[in-house]
């Protein structure tokens, strides 16, 4: 009945969070009680970060990292691939963020963090309810192509798609 082959488990129950990064339809679709959380980034960040990611992965067989290589920039990156822009909504498969359990922001992982443990005080086992260490990415830094872009995107159609 759905895209997804079924579970290889026999007792969900057994499981008190599973997390990650992965499309969210492919476990409501076999856990459809299970609560859903999502973390959202601010979408120009998310953007740049995700050319950051393809540029320093470098892998030569990628069609964007060869674009990169050519002088694709951020926004021209944006504006290629819809999905690009609206990766938050092709991750969630379509469920409105509305219909989301709990919603953090990686802007505010800590206090996303607080209030998900007032909110589900059972699930936050071994004392994990500290925010994660950011990645700033420091040694990624230099010579990156997407250095100049947030302002260039932030005025895109792309831009206004994504939020």
């Amino acid at each position: 009945q759905g895209r997804f082959r079924q579970p290889f488990f026999q007792h969900p129950i057994q499981f008190a969070f599973i997390h990650g990064h992965f499309y969210l339809q492919k476990y409501t679709e076999v856990l459809p009680e299970a609560k859903t959380t999502a973390c959202f980034r601010h979408p120009v960040d998310r953007i740049i970060s995700q050319f950051k990611h393809i540029y320093y992965e470098a892998n030569t067989e990628s069609e964007y990292y060869k674009a990169f290589s050519g002088g694709m920039d951020v926004v021209e990156f944006t504006e290629a691939d819809d999905n690009v822009a609206r990766a938050h909504i092709g991750h969630l498969g379509g469920i409105p963020p509305r219909e989301l359990d709990f919603i953090f922001l990686s802007e505010a992982v800590g206090e996303g963090l607080e209030l998900f443990q007032k909110r589900y005080p059972k699930v936050l086992l071994n004392g994990w309810a500290t925010a994660p260490v950011i990645n700033a990415g420091s040694t990624r830094e230099k010579g990156a192509p997407a250095q100049d872009g947030r302002r260039k995107l932030e005025s895109t159609r792309a831009h206004r798609s994504a939020i």
